[in-house]
């Protein structure tokens, strides 16, 4: 089984950590973070979070019709990993990917 990320996963890494280093702020990355610290907690954090949203990453494994962009759950674990490298705030595991739309409930409606 071959476990090594895609070219395209890899490109999505990198690009996520261009995009990590430039947005740093120690107003919204912790260093050493506590379970409460990666909440979404202040303007600067909820801004920071608009930037992830407006780039198209929250919810990528999502159907389409629900806003995702129907990419494999790989690219929700690149985002989850990269943001807690960086201390960054992190969507809510259960909003992000748990509670996602399943294709059996986007075929009953």
């Amino acid at each position: 089984m071959d476990f090594e990320l895609s070219d395209a996963e890899k490109a999505f890494q990198a690009e996520l950590e261009r995009f990590l280093v430039s947005n740093h702020s120690a107003a919204v990355m912790d260093a050493n973070p506590e379970q409460l610290s990666q909440t979404v907690d202040t303007p600067k954090k909820r801004a920071f979070m608009r930037k992830l949203a407006e780039k198209g990453w929250l919810g990528m494994s999502w159907p389409k019709q629900y806003g995702g962009q129907e990419r494999p759950g790989i690219y929700d674990l690149i985002l989850t990993e990269a943001l807690s490298r960086h201390g960054a705030p992190r969507p809510a595991r259960v909003w992000a990917s748990w509670a996602r739309p399943s294709s059996a409930t986007a075929a009953r409606s």
